[in-house]
């Protein structure tokens, strides 16, 4: 109960902020198409992080696109497949506060570099994946469907209701995500 009250208050601070600095309209393909930085907060939900491995080494096929940076739970972060110029962080237990948050050590090592474009794989809404997307600063920020996305990212991709289409969410972010044949 205590960590729904933090939550509660968490979203309702950032309502408030969002509506103060407003929202900037971006151009899709403009936006991709400029990307030197992708950032892909995969899931934690074991049989949602499978899901979407199986259809993120679709993007690491491209050996000039950007550089792509996966956040992963620290127990996942060996079943990545990248390319050299990728960049997995793992997240372990203690990188998370008790609202979900990304503690400011682990923030500071993700928004080391600037990210053109931002997406969060979570099918359930996650608070720490959400605002992680958002502080990038991202002009182009991509998650999937819930009740609170609108407030964190200005791309939905509509919220599968089982697993088993998990996977066409996941192949809509990775065609998204498919930078070159924006080109």
């Amino acid at each position: 109960m205590y960590q729904e009250i933090h939550r509660w208050f968490t979203l309702r601070k950032f309502q408030w902020k969002l509506k103060r600095d407003g929202n900037e309209i971006v151009t899709f393909n403009r936006a991709l198409r400029d990307a030197n930085n992708v950032l892909v907060c995969m899931p934690w939900n074991f049989t949602e992080f499978h899901v979407a491995r199986y259809v993120q080494k679709f993007l690491s096929t491209e050996p000039d696109g950007p550089q792509v940076t996966y956040i992963v739970p620290h127990q996942f972060g060996g079943d990545i497949h990248k390319r050299p110029q990728d960049l997995v962080i793992r997240a372990n237990g203690s990188s998370r506060d008790r609202r979900g948050v990304f503690g400011a050590e682990f923030e500071a090592q993700v928004l080391s570099k600037s990210f053109q474009v931002a997406a969060d794989l979570s099918r359930t809404f996650d608070l720490g994946t959400s605002l992680l997307c958002w502080k990038t600063g991202a002009p182009l920020r991509i998650g999937i469907e819930s009740p609170y996305s609108h407030l964190f990212f200005n791309m939905e991709v509509e919220r599968p209701s089982n697993t088993f289409p998990l996977e066409k969410a996941y192949r809509n972010i990775q065609k998204m995500l498919d930078i070159e044949s924006l080109s």
